[in-house]
């Protein structure tokens, strides 16, 4: 094979292949050449391994060219969520090819893995970017957000295990809503049909099992059209999309601008990272989920793509008389945006039971959802609909919300025995607060103080309009709680707001 030299090689120490600088010209700098173990060695920019122990694929080779003898140094990383070394090997290598092997354990979670290859000389040293290690694992997605009662979706399935064992199961308890069948995926990739039984409206998964390894899809199941209850719970789809880390073309970053900076889009429909739910789904909406299920209230189930189909705020205010926003609602369309506001004006009532609502303006534009601005910024502050808008977030920090008043909501507090300066909950993470848009006659019940340092604190506000819209809003991750104090302002907040 004719190499050539590249910038590294000028230290006198790594010859390479050309190939590699002409697949990845951005960020390829063509130092090394990668391959599944057992496999012939081509110049390639990514390798897919599956380290299940077959001894098929298990680990991958790295093969580094040197002119001279030099030390060579490999990292394995990921980027994100948390970016970190996964392995770091060193070795003294010879002149001519030397091979350095990552044999992940079979626990290493599948997704993709970046490498650095280091050469260090007697008196320099030289560090490019080498191949992508990707980790197959089986991974799953339906093709449509939502479906109704006895829809077929269609299921889309990339697998390294020939055989399958697939499910529908309810996302909140975990119980089977259908028998389980088999299913084939022996070239790798399979698209099956699952049938949507009379399964009331909520969050569902089809669940993917082999030995060892479970993998599920998410899939929400709205109401038929005859059978809407007068509420629907809105689930924040464009906000999983964003928060989605999968790097689907291969490239060691995932397809959002929450990987990286160079990005203001995010590729839709990829598969999901970890156990295949979407990210935060158990910090954010599973908690009120559960909430509803376990006291038997009746909600319809929406997603944002759900919502750009209502044609106007007139069409959802015959459907519906209160939207819950139960999760990390910050991302959404000019369509929803004006949608929610319209449905507001026209007297429909709204619960936004977490924080950071309604902050960005996004477009969804074929397979690609793209980050436009932030609604305040155009004459659209979201605390003119929400009551708040989002101030802070340092990832982490919680506290107990105090009491300020009783007298703007006092069914809020019914059977609670709290009163003015009285502490419940234990909120944070991201926080809200009210502004000077936010509509008069808005209502501070209840505040978490300077919960994020600097006076920053969270607000949980009430306002009613003119046309009688009820209002509310938690002002920091989340309202649903497991103690008795929560479950009860619940209870008495969806008594006020469920009704016109």
């Amino acid at each position: 094979m004719r190499t050539r030299t590249l910038a590294i090689a000028s230290i006198g120490l790594l010859s390479v292949s050309p190939g590699a600088a002409q697949d990845r010209p951005r960020s390829w700098t063509g130092a090394v050449t990668a391959t599944a173990c057992g496999q012939r060695a081509l110049a390639a920019a990514a390798v897919a391994i599956t380290p299940d122990g077959d001894g098929v694929a298990d680990c991958a080779a790295i093969h580094v060219r040197l002119a001279r003898p030099a030390t060579v140094e490999l990292v394995v990383a990921q980027r994100k969520p948390q970016p970190r070394m996964i392995h770091v090997q060193r070795v003294a290598a010879p002149r001519g090819v030397t091979t350095l092997v990552w044999t992940p354990t079979p626990r290493t979670a599948p997704r993709t893995y970046v490498t650095r290859v280091t050469v260090i000389g007697p008196h320099a040293r030289a560090t490019v970017a080498g191949p992508v290690i990707r980790i197959r694992g089986i991974a799953a997605r339906f093709a449509r957000e939502s479906h109704a009662p006895r829809d077929i979706a269609t299921l889309r399935v990339a697998s390294p295990v020939a055989s399958l064992v697939l499910q529908m199961v309810d996302a909140v308890s975990g119980r089977p809503v259908s028998r389980a069948r088999r299913l084939s995926v022996a070239s790798g990739a399979a698209t099956v049909g699952v049938r949507i039984g009379r399964w009331a409206p909520g969050v569902y998964a089809a669940e993917l099992r082999a030995p060892g390894v479970v993998s599920r899809a998410p899939l929400i199941v709205r109401a038929a059209v005859g059978a809407r209850p007068r509420v629907a719970v809105v689930l924040p789809t464009s906000t999983w999309e964003a928060y989605n880390l999968t790097d689907g073309d291969g490239d060691g970053t995932g397809d959002t601008w929450y990987a990286t900076r160079r990005r203001e889009s995010a590729r839709l429909g990829r598969p999901f990272m970890g156990d295949g739910m979407p990210p935060r789904f158990r910090r954010d909406d599973l908690p009120f989920l559960r909430w509803l299920r376990e006291t038997g209230r009746r909600a319809d189930f929406l997603t944002d793509e759900e919502l750009e189909r209502v044609p106007d705020a007139a069409a959802l205010a015959r459907r519906y008389d209160l939207l819950v926003f139960p999760g990390h609602h910050e991302y959404v369309t000019w369509h929803e945006y004006h949608l929610v506001r319209g449905f507001r004006d026209r007297g429909g009532n709204l619960a936004f039971l977490a924080a950071d609502n309604f902050h960005w303006r996004v477009v969804r534009d074929g397979s690609r959802l793209r980050r436009k601005e932030q609604w305040r910024s155009i004459g659209w502050p979201e605390s003119a609909l929400v009551g708040v808008q989002y101030r802070a977030n340092d990832h982490g920090s919680r506290g107990a919300y105090v009491v300020r008043t009783t007298r703007c909501a006092s069914w809020l507090f019914r059977g609670t025995r709290l009163r003015p300066g009285s502490t419940f909950g234990w909120s944070g993470v991201e926080i809200d607060a009210s502004t000077s848009a936010s509509p008069r006659g808005l209502c501070v019940v209840a505040e978490s103080p300077r919960l994020l340092g600097n006076g920053r604190t969270a607000q949980m506000t009430y306002y009613e309009t003119s046309k009688g819209a009820k209002v509310f809003a938690a002002g920091a991750f989340t309202l649903p709680g497991r103690s008795r104090v929560m479950r009860t302002l619940l209870d008495n907040l969806w008594a006020r707001v469920s009704r016109p």
